[in-house]
C-alpha cells in the first residue's frame, strides 16, 4: 500500500474505516459492531477527476447478502454507507480516463 487512512467514522469498539491507496486506485473498508448505522464517507482525499466507484454494502433485506452497485463520483462526493449489526462495507475506486 502506497498510503493508509484511519477515516473519521473510526471508534475502538465500535467502527473501523480505511481508505487505502495502491498507485492511483484506492480501496475502502468498513466493518461495523452490533450496531446498525448510517455514516458519511467523504471522498475529499481522491485526487482530481472523475473516478468509477465499484462498492458492495450490507442488503438491507437479507443479514447473509450484500448489494453491488457501480457509479461515477469525485472528490466532492460524499458516500452514504448504510451498516447492519456486525456488517461491513468495501468499495473500489479507480480513475476514469478521457474518453
Amino acid at each position: 500500500w502506497d498510503e493508509t487512512l484511519v477515516l473519521p467514522q473510526s471508534k475502538v469498539g465500535e467502527i473501523a474505516a480505511f481508505a487505502r491507496r495502491n498507485g492511483d486506485q484506492w480501496f475502502i473498508g468498513v466493518i461495523n459492531d452490533i450496531t446498525p448505522r448510517r455514516e458519511m464517507i467523504s471522498l475529499n482525499f481522491l485526487g482530481k477527476g472523475d473516478y468509477k466507484l465499484v462498492e458492495l454494502a450490507d442488503s438491507p433485506d437479507q443479514n447473509d447478502a450484500f448489494v453491488r452497485t457501480e457509479r461515477k463520483v469525485t472528490g466532492k462526493d460524499t458516500l452514504t454507507v448504510p451498516l447492519r449489526k456486525d456488517g461491513g462495507y468495501v468499495a473500489w475506486l479507480r480513475p476514469i480516463g478521457p474518453e
